[in-house]
């Protein structure tokens, strides 16, 4: 059966079964959104998947007695109303799919427009949604709907923010990252306790000389340091207690694609102290035993001996930081190409998504951050 490349809406409740494999975007007729579809336009692409582009919105006079003839002639306007307006928003990226030879269906459906997200997100490949630049009221946003559909997902969502170029930036000129609601980021105090031998970490670099016209505007930029330089690697965050195995095979997977190599990360706050975590008298001693590093370090040889029997010729490094993983995470997305971590799971990078250390990541991210949920069951 050909693509559905018409954006015509299946009917209610009885999908497609011949339906292609598709990566999942929302459509509201905003930048972001758009920007969200190009970068689904590339994927669907280079995997020959089709695109499904989701549409939802809600009535907003749910009070009324939908009983009520009046009502339900009212409520049938809206409606042709709001997808005459979605399909004037859709028809371009329809257009520009079909030039590039990807089909697309569109889904219009009422509901939370998160709840309509995360159920289209079950049969889907991928879901991808923008993150918002800087907004009044400081630092970067992801938004209401692409937080909650990123939490709840049924499939791995890739969330991109405004500023990405598609490039990873380089060590010396690299973006900053930014506190949360728009304060500074602390100085790193992260150390690199344990690497690979194939771990590339360049000498340090410099920051470029500053621009000869004095009346430019200065980019906000710091040089990286070395020991966080990953110079356009994929990086994968990895929680030394979590067991899954899906997530090395699947940032594999992008890495072999990429033609990049593939950084295995994990970090403990094993000797670090923070305005925001402090071991207490008790917990000092289980953190600072030796055997807590040589545990993660072991977990990170396990999963690059993993993915170099899966993945034959990828290059595969890992490191290992004393440090706190939002920050250590936070700091590799200024210079690699994609990051990706855990949605669920136990404490660390794996932890529940938009807790402390994945909701920092998200909202200080640099370059495209994949989370892949844990599998059901």
């Amino acid at each position: 059966m050909a693509p559905d490349t018409s954006g015509r809406e299946p009917a209610a409740g009885t999908p497609d079964p011949a339906a292609r494999a598709a990566v999942l975007v929302g459509v509201d007729g905003s930048l972001n959104a758009s920007r969200a579809f190009d970068i689904a336009l590339g994927i669907a692409s280079s995997r020959d998947l089709d695109i499904e582009l989701v549409g939802a919105f809600t009535y907003p006079f749910s009070y009324v007695d939908p009983t009520d003839p009046a009502v339900a002639d009212e409520r049938a306007e809206f409606r042709r109303a709001v997808e005459a307006r979605i399909r004037e928003a859709t028809d371009p990226l329809v257009a520009r799919a079909a030039d590039a030879g990807v089909g697309t269906r569109l889904e219009i459906r009422e509901g939370d427009a998160a709840g309509v997200l995360m159920r289209a997100s079950e049969d889907a490949v991928f879901g991808v949604v923008g993150k918002r630049g800087r907004t009044p009221f400081g630092g970067r946003f992801m938004g209401s709907v692409s937080s909650s559909f990123v939490s709840h997902a049924r499939c791995p969502v890739l969330v991109v923010p405004e500023a990405w170029t598609g490039e990873p930036a380089q060590a010396a000129d690299a973006p900053e990252v930014e506190g949360v609601a728009g304060e500074p980021v602390p100085a790193i105090t992260a150390e690199l306790r344990a690497r690979s031998p194939e771990a590339e970490v360049p000498a340090p670099t410099h920051a470029p000389a500053p621009a000869e016209d004095p009346g430019a505007p200065a980019a906000v930029t710091s040089p990286v340091p070395p020991d966080l330089d990953f110079a356009g690697a994929i990086v994968l965050a990895v929680d030394p207690g979590d067991t899954r195995s899906d997530l090395a095979q699947r940032a594999a997977d992008w890495a072999e694609e990429a033609g990049r190599r593939l950084a295995l990360v994990s970090a403990l706050a094993l000797g670090v102290e923070s305005s925001t975590w402090v071991p207490t008298r008790s917990q000092r001693p289980l953190l600072e035993a030796p055997r807590v590093r040589g545990a993660a370090v072991g977990r990170l040889k396990e999963i690059a001996a993993a993915v170099a029997d899966s993945h034959p010729g990828l290059p595969v490094e890992w490191r290992f930081y004393d440090g706190l993983p939002a920050e250590v995470i936070g700091e590799a997305t200024r210079t690699a190409s994609l990051v990706v971590i855990g949605s669920r799971g136990r404490g660390g990078f794996a932890g529940l998504l938009l807790g402390s250390v994945s909701r920092a990541v998200l909202a200080r991210a640099v370059c495209p951050v994949l989370v892949v949920p844990a599998p059901r069951g």
